[in-house]
């Protein structure tokens, strides 16, 4: 079951204050999502994403752009999905890999490769609103390219993609927003 995994640690009501981060952090991995039911409160987002990996072959869009407030488990998804499918996991971070060139060492060079065990992949590019300024100059002009050419499902997260400029971005992929999620649905699981 995760609940506390889908919230940010600065507002989980369900790790008191003034618990240890590392302490939190083991809570937290051994609650983490196995399953779509463990992500309380995106049921509609997780359909269209099942949607949109089930007939990957036939989209127009080869990439999916997951976006809401942190925390309500777009990354979670992407990983519970990609077990769900058999899918080797391909993961960056943007806010780690931001300029063209790492990025495309990084994500390029898994999308052009075979899978090590044989299967699919699902390349997922977490925080893409991280790319800013002179400093990640290309970075998202190679994830368009990443997710135009790529032969495999591309998922992308972000928090805040309404700036002008991620808009090549929401036009190259299908948007799926994902919401806060309910306190009370998180309190009922925990109470039974």
């Amino acid at each position: 079951m995760c609940i506390a995994y889908v919230m940010p640690l600065h507002r989980n009501p369900i790790i008191p204050a003034g618990i240890h981060t590392a302490m939190a952090l083991s809570y937290l991995k051994n609650h983490e999502p196995r399953q779509e039911k463990d992500i309380l409160g995106q049921e509609p987002a997780l359909k269209e994403l099942n949607d949109f990996l089930t007939n990957f072959k036939s989209q127009k869009k080869r990439g999916i752009l997951i976006y809401g407030p942190p925390g309500c488990g777009k990354t979670a998804s992407a990983v519970v999905l990609s077990r769900k499918y058999n899918l080797e996991l391909v993961e960056v971070n943007a806010s780690d890999h931001r300029n063209a060139k790492e990025i495309e060492e990084r994500v390029g060079q898994a999308v052009k490769n075979q899978s090590l065990f044989f299967k699919g992949k699902l390349i997922l590019i977490d925080e893409v609103d991280s790319i800013a300024g002179n400093e990640d100059r290309g970075g998202l002009g190679a994830i368009k390219e990443i997710v135009d050419t790529s032969p495999y499902p591309v998922i992308l997260t972000a928090n805040d993609i309404w700036d002008n400029k991620f808009s090549q971005l929401r036009n190259a992929t299908k948007m799926v927003k994902f919401q806060d999620p309910d306190t009370q649905q998180i309190a009922k699981r925990l109470a039974g």
